[in-house]
């Protein structure tokens, strides 16, 4: 036990962690004591920051944790155990689920949103606020050197080919150096980025193009999901349909203003 504890001591102290600091923390969970739930937020941290899976019996550790009662993990053990989830291909179970809810239910409070998300519909209603938007994710290669970081969102949304000026944004830091932007696409647009690093927006660490596929899928229709609808129709010349739409999204609006009127 005092042995034990002092390893894990000595792991938060240097700061370092690794598979054999998960072995210990799993094994030696009931006896860690006051220093057990920080090892369990530092081992996450270092999985997440490092693209390393938890393994299997880390993510169960960490999702009994989320369900019990008493003291709860920090924050970025709710964020590695998503991240987890997000990347099976097997079945996820009810107790898993449930974690999850619980996870996507503290961090959604607080607006803290990453783009593997969209693998939970259905999980939390207030993922629909974020349906209608395209999540793009920054990850510096290295860490903050202590003087902070200017991250830019620059993008421009085409259309047939056509792109239009380039508009600029901060991106919000979801944890420490993972860095979210989103925003919204119609049918057939595409968003066209890149992100700079620096005061003067001129260094460019990160380029691409995206599409409508890395939304949050939405469990309802909004007021930018009737307008992708109509344009959809419209381009595939379904002219009832699209009519239809649009005097949905007339009156849709017209409600809305003499609601909001009053």
């Amino acid at each position: 036990n005092d042995l034990e504890q002092r390893i894990i001591r000595q792991i938060l102290f240097s700061g370092s962690s690794g598979l054999g600091a998960a072995q210990v923390i799993v094994s030696a969970a009931g006896r860690l004591g006051d220093v057990f739930l920080p090892a369990v937020a530092q081992y996450a941290d270092y999985a997440f920051s490092n693209g390393l899976s938890l393994g299997v019996r880390m993510t169960d550790l960490i999702a009994g944790l989320l369900l019990e009662e008493g003291d709860r993990p920090a924050d970025i053990c709710r964020i590695a155990y998503l991240k987890e989830l997000s990347m099976r291909h097997e079945e996820i179970t009810e107790r898993e689920k449930a974690a999850a809810q619980e996870s996507l239910a503290a961090l959604l409070s607080r607006e803290i949103i990453f783009p593997f998300y969209r693998q939970f519909p259905g999980y939390d209603d207030r993922l629909d606020l974020y349906a209608e938007e395209t999540l793009v994710q920054y990850h510096p290669a290295s860490p903050d050197d202590g003087r902070g970081r200017h991250i830019v969102f620059h993008y421009a949304a085409s259309r047939r080919g056509e792109a239009g000026n380039y508009r600029a944004r901060p991106m919000k830091e979801m944890y420490r150096d993972f860095f979210v932007s989103g925003f919204v696409l119609f049918y057939g647009e595409q968003m066209h980025y890149y992100i700079t690093d620096d005061a003067a927006e001129k260094n460019v660490v990160q380029s691409g193009t995206v599409g409508q596929d890395a939304r949050i899928p939405e469990s309802c229709s909004g007021r930018f999901g009737l307008i992708n609808d109509t344009t959809r129709a419209a381009a595939l010349r379904e002219y009832d349909e699209a009519l239809e739409l649009l005097t949905g999204y007339y009156r849709r609006s017209y409600l809305e203003s003499e609601l909001f009127r009053r």
